[in-house]
């Protein structure tokens, strides 16, 4: 792995943290704000997407920190920021290779010992009223 092409996705997996959660889609002070933030959000998404279909993970084959880390926005997209964050210009399972990515990470390496998808959206949903 080159330090360019790691760093790289060290940069994309915070500008997607930082988009999806909602610092500035979400809570976008303007119609103009919200449309900036959220076409780059799915630019950033675009861009990985593209990326995964010719690798397994960002890193190439082997699973990494920044993997760990992105899974866990992923695991969230579609139940929370999708719906409370507004961010609802496409779906996470719409993406078919981000889609398998968060599937492969979840099952292979046994994070869904750690997650469970009805407290994660019940915390969200309670969290926003």
């Amino acid at each position: 792995m080159s330090e360019k092409f790691g760093n790289e996705n060290c940069l994309v997996n915070v500008e997607l943290r930082i988009l999806g959660f909602g610092c500035r889609c979400g809570f976008a002070q303007s119609q103009e704000a919200y449309d900036r933030s959220v076409n780059e959000l799915f630019c950033t998404l675009d861009k990985l997407e593209d990326h995964l279909a010719n690798s397994r993970y960002l890193c190439g084959d082997q699973l990494t920190l920044v993997d760990v880390c992105l899974f866990t926005t992923l695991i969230r997209f579609d139940l929370a920021y999708n719906v409370l964050f507004k961010c609802t210009k496409k779906k996470l399972s719409e993406y078919a290779n981000l889609h398998a990515y968060m599937r492969d990470i979840y099952q292979v390496h046994a994070l869904s010992k750690h997650f469970t998808f009805w407290l994660c959206k019940l915390d969200f949903n309670i969290s926003s009223c």
